[in-house]
């Protein structure tokens, strides 16, 4: 699983489904005048980005967001054999290394949603996803129990240790780490910095892949509006719209990327204690949060747990999750109890 596969294939964690929708002003010439737009490819997707009162340098801006987000590709991408990430993979278990503070700053969060979920979500279950084929090599059979007892065997976030004081990391053991489900997320939090404090830039909205950042208002003075998709293969439609200031959103489903065999079906999301892809109805999970790299982690984890566990630590943690789940023919919508404001105009953070 690496940042590249999962927005290539757009089916490895399925987190790539919102829609951006704007207000329009009561003026369409004064809305051209306000808003505008560029984007980009990077992590093997696409970014837009649109920007409320920029007055400057369209080039110049575009130029520092590219140079940026090859940075972040060059510490976090499984696919560039000289990032960060791929010489941790490379490195040998038991052994301490020196790695930047951007990777200390990531790796922590991943750790502690890897024990918020009860191990359901781990950064190292990579060997597992490939065994299953949702990886590079798209796959559609059933491993046998052997192949599967063999990956499980190189899983386990709990056998890093990271020594976030001195900004290092150990592996117990060989492990295959990979950061896809969060990167993203970090890429847009950091590209939203960038916007406001080299450019000035207090209203806008980046999207990397469907992570998304609302940073003040949208181009008619309101929040900005975010769809939702509807869990479908056939459509293409906003199933709930969310309106957003100074917050992030992060989708994360399992309807695009699956198999059958044999009468089964087999999702991507797979549970690292059985080694086996996920059974339950849920059929997608979206969560906000002031960090967008926490939106993304968080809305993989409570993919993986399931409604009834990811409805409860949501309530517990005051986390606004809104999800979606399969109900026969049709489709059942459950939430936190901090998700409402959100979904009315006027009402968000």
């Amino acid at each position: 699983m690496t940042l590249v596969a999962k927005s290539r294939i757009a089916r490895l964690l399925a987190s790539l489904i919102l829609s951006v929708l704007l207000f329009s002003c009561s003026d369409p010439n004064q809305e051209q005048r306000q808003l505008k737009k560029i984007s980009g490819a990077t992590m093997g997707t696409f970014y837009n980005i649109s920007l409320v009162g920029f007055d400057g340098d369209e080039q110049l801006l575009k130029q520092a967001v590219d140079e940026e987000l090859a940075r972040i590709n060059g510490l976090m991408s499984t696919y560039d054999s000289n990032s960060e990430i791929s010489q941790i993979n490379k490195s040998a278990s038991g052994q301490w290394l020196s790695i930047s503070e951007e990777m200390v700053f990531v790796m922590s969060y991943a750790l502690k949603v890897f024990e918020l979920s009860g191990g359901q979500y781990d950064i190292s279950v990579g060997p597992l996803v490939n065994l299953w084929g949702f990886g590079p090599s798209r796959g559609d059979k059933a491993p046998s129990d052997e192949e599967i007892n063999q990956a499980l065997a190189r899983i386990g976030s709990d056998q890093l240790e990271l020594d976030e004081a001195n900004l290092k990391l150990r592996k117990k053991k060989d492990l295959y780490l990979d950061l896809s489900s969060l990167a993203k997320g970090y890429a847009v939090d950091v590209i939203s910095s960038l916007l406001e404090k080299k450019f000035g830039v207090s209203n806008s909205l980046v999207d990397i892949g469907g992570e998304v950042k609302a940073r003040g208002l949208n181009a008619s003075g309101g929040p900005w509006r975010i769809g939702i998709e509807t869990p479908s293969l056939t459509q293409n439609q906003s199933h709930t719209i969310v309106h957003l200031s100074n917050v992030s959103v992060a989708t994360s489903g399992d309807y695009r990327n699956f198999y059958w065999d044999n009468g089964q079906r087999f999702s991507h999301i797979i549970d690292p204690k059985t080694g086996r892809p996920i059974k339950h109805q849920l059929a997608s999970v979206t969560v906000i949060d002031e960090s967008t790299m926490k939106a993304d982690a968080l809305a993989t984890a409570f993919l993986a747990m399931g409604e009834n566990k990811a409805l409860a630590i949501a309530n517990e943690k005051g986390i606004p999750v809104f999800m979606i789940s399969h109900d026969g023919e049709s489709l059942r919508v459950s939430q936190s109890n901090y998700f409402e404001k959100y979904l009315k105009v006027g009402e968000s953070k």
